[in-house]
């Protein structure tokens, strides 16, 4: 599909967006920040699952799936008669605590909603027409002649929470710092592999890139290794979200607990495990953005107490979604039916495997268990609305197989053949880790156990905190596991190079390393030719498909939730939150 075609697809479905062209932001005066709060305790750290979305529908128009993006959209035009007012605090629940509001290291849906569309903001973003638009950035890059250099111009009166004026220099240290390895980030290589100097930083054997020059306080400069089609995309990622030296280097390992950006709203105060409460930042860079006084989390939150305290109007946002035995009455309630949201999105749940630890280092023991998972029951079981996974690549990819038929189609009995060719007809015993993820997913992982039991295959589910389960993973202890991914932009380069280049988190937890594939990865990403990139791309998904590191299972919904009392409500899929700095309240429901 060309990409003019699929943005008229997306734009069918949009047709209660209207864009506004944000105006230009006066300076603001700097204000100090709120005073810090202790650090709390260490909370729960989470594997990687989805990643930056594009907005979707408001509540009332039909949901549509578009491609997962990055920050923030532009803000969209208010009805006539229905002008934006300020006021009011958003409640949201969350059943989890968050894990961490450093971008680097935000490793869940949850923590990604809270840096991208809260606390901080990024070079570029997409808008809700899928187009790439400046955010922090004055403008798209100049780029040069041969593709290699890009430069940058900053909007200037763009201020921290802490009252500093961004520089170029906050951009350079950011990008350089999400690639460091110490920094722990879980997309250390985009775009420091692409960048001169940013491997030197990936193999620790520098702390700065040659290739990213400070120009002058408002201009930064990035000089590529190779033409790299997608390189201004790649600042989108909320790993390279922009934060300030000082403030990294004041709280060290606990920066993440007193986040500093320069978001629509600066956090005031975090309880482990009771509450995070956000506040207005009013010298927002954005004209007149954002309209709420504030935001708070209520975290701990049951998902069916948070749904009676939903019925009651105590909550706004059910931010965990909606448990899927409930997503029939709500979704058809008279009285809420018209604010129940499903917006679909590039989010995949997958299963994957340590490659290293037998049977699962056997191909044919891999294919038998995607062969004896049912797919239809999964989407049957969450939301209802998913799409089966055919593909490493959703049906809306700009570069896709259209007629590519599932490899791993459901059939047990040609999923039991496979186990005895392989030489385990009589069974297999492991420990697995099937993460739900979502309210809605709670009942997935007792229907893949029981599909497997079905072919011999006994999974003995470990119950394991996001903490646990990551280090099991990150240790080699769990064999076989499930979790998501999401892609970055509708291109198969934010949903290969992340999960299964060789260097990449994702692709060490399953200890997966193919240098075809690698080498196949770094000419894709500097191929200009579209044509010929989707070809690369597909080449790259039938060397995944043939080694079988994962088993890709289905793209799914995101049913929730909002209250009656928001307007302005626009949405992006992977996150499955509303973009809080266009969210208002009316007055006489303050």
């Amino acid at each position: 599909m060309s990409r003019r075609v699929f943005r008229l697809t997306v734009s069918v479905f949009v047709l209660a967006w209207v864009l506004a062209a944000c105006a230009a932001p006066p300076t603001p005066s700097p204000v100090p920040p709120p005073p810090p709060t202790s650090a709390p305790p260490a909370p729960t750290a989470v594997p990687p699952t989805v990643a930056p979305p594009a907005p979707t529908t408001a509540p009332t128009a039909a949901p549509t799936a578009v491609p997962p993006t990055a920050t923030r959209p532009a803000a969209t035009s208010t009805p006539v008669g229905e002008q934006p007012v300020t006021g009011g605090t958003l409640i949201a629940t969350y059943a989890s605590d968050l894990a961490s509001l450093d971008p680097p290291t935000a490793l869940s849906t949850m923590d990604w909603g809270s840096v991208a569309l809260i606390l901080y903001n990024g070079l570029y973003v997409f808008d809700s027409a899928n187009n790439l638009v400046p955010d922090l950035a004055d403008g798209m890059p100049q780029v040069s002649a041969d593709r290699l250099v890009y430069t940058i111009k900053l909007k200037k009166g763009v201020f921290f929470h802490n009252g500093r004026e961004l520089k170029a220099a906050d951009v350079k240290y950011s990008i350089e710092r999400n690639a460091n390895p110490e920094t722990g980030s879980w997309a250390a290589t985009e775009p420091a592999s692409f960048i001169v100097g940013g491997k030197d930083i990936l193999d620790k054997k520098a702390k700065e890139a040659s290739g990213i020059q400070v120009v002058d306080d408002y201009t930064v400069q990035f000089t590529l290794t190779q033409p790299y089609a997608y390189f201004p995309h790649s600042l989108t990622q909320t790993t390279n979200l922009i934060v300030p030296k000082e403030e990294v280097e004041k709280w060290g390992k606990d920066y993440r607990f007193h986040p500093v950006g320069t978001g629509p709203f600066k956090m005031v105060e975090w309880i482990p495990k009771q509450k995070v409460t956000f506040t207005r930042n009013p010298n927002y860079f954005k004209k007149g953005l954002p309209y709420l006084d504030g935001i708070t989390f209520q975290l701990g939150a049951a998902a069916d107490v948070s749904m009676l305290r939903y019925q009651r109007g105590e909550v706004d946002e059910l931010a965990d979604g909606i448990p899927s035995a409930d997503i029939p009455t709500m979704a058809t309630s008279a009285q809420f039916g018209k604010y129940y949201i499903d917006a679909p999105s590039f989010l995949l749940y997958f299963i994957g495997f340590n490659l290293q630890t037998p049977p699962f280092d056997n191909p044919k023991v891999r294919q038998a268990v995607g062969m004896a998972i049912d797919k239809k029951k999964i989407i049957q079981l969450s939301s209802g609305t998913g799409v089966q996974a055919a593909s490493l690549y959703h049906p809306l990819f700009q570069c896709n197989n259209k007629n590519a038929k599932d490899p791993f189609a459901y059939d047990t009995a040609a999923a039991k053949k496979l186990l005895t060719d392989a030489g385990f007809g009589s069974g297999i015993t492991a420990k697995a880790w099937l993460r739900e993820s979502r309210a809605w997913i709670a009942r997935v992982p007792e229907s893949i156990q029981q599909d497997l039991a079905a072919i011999g295959v006994k999974l003995e589910l470990q119950q394991l905190t996001a903490a646990v389960g990551t280090k099991a993973l990150d240790d080699g202890t769990l064999p076989i596991f499930a979790t998501t991914w999401g892609a970055t932009y509708p291109d198969p380069s934010s949903m290969v190079s992340p999960v299964f280049l060789s260097s990449a988190i994702t692709a060490k937890r399953l200890r997966y390393k193919n240098d075809a594939l690698d080498q196949l990865i770094a000419k894709a990403g500097g191929t200009l030719d579209e044509a010929e990139r989707c070809k690369l791309w597909l080449e790259a998904e039938q060397i995944v498909t043939k080694d079988s590191p994962i088993i890709p299972l289905a793209f799914l919904g995101r049913p929730t939730m909002q209250s009656p009392r928001l307007k302005g409500l626009v949405f992006n899929p992977a996150f499955g939150r509303p973009v809080y700095e266009q969210v208002w309240i009316p007055k006489d429901k303050q």
